[in-house]
Parts: C-alpha cells; sequence; structure tokens
C-alpha cells in the first residue's frame, strides 16, 4: 500500500509545472540583441570617427594658426630693420 501512495506522489509531483532558470531559446530574441550589439558597435564606430576628424581640423586650425604667427612675426622683424 505504501508503494501505491509513493507512486500516486510520484505521479502528482511530475504533472507540476516547475520553473526553471534556464531560458527556452527564441531565434527572435537572438536576432534582437545581435542588431541592438551591432548598432552599438556602429555607433561607437561613428562617433570615434567624428571625433578623429573635430581632432584633425582643430590640429590644422592649430597650425595655421601657429604659421600665421610666424609669417606675422617675420614681418614685424622685417619692418623694424
Amino acid at each position: 500500500m505504501e508503494a501505491v501512495k509513493m507512486m500516486l506522489e510520484f505521479i502528482e509531483r511530475s504533472k507540476v509545472k516547475r520553473l526553471t532558470l534556464t531560458l527556452h531559446y527564441d531565434p527572435r530574441v537572438e536576432e534582437f540583441v545581435v542588431n541592438e550589439m551591432l548598432a552599438v558597435f556602429k555607433q561607437a564606430e561613428d562617433e570615434e570617427e567624428i571625433k578623429a576628424e573635430e581632432e584633425a581640423k582643430q590640429r590644422q586650425k592649430e597650425e595655421e594658426k601657429k604659421k600665421q604667427e610666424k609669417d606675422t612675426s617675420n614681418v614685424m622683424v622685417i619692418e623694424t630693420s
């Protein structure tokens, strides 16, 4: 009799759905995550390019300013001589 009770208890337990920590695979979720990650990487890449362009422009302006200052100082020296 005890064996039958144990079998019935086992059957009852097997019918109960248990929550698991493992997620079920869903290709849509994977696709969404991959697309989001690619978008983030592309955005970071674009920001780096923009920053590099701005730095190049800044360097060019500084070089032009130094050249202009040098030319101006040379002119002043010539005028005073």
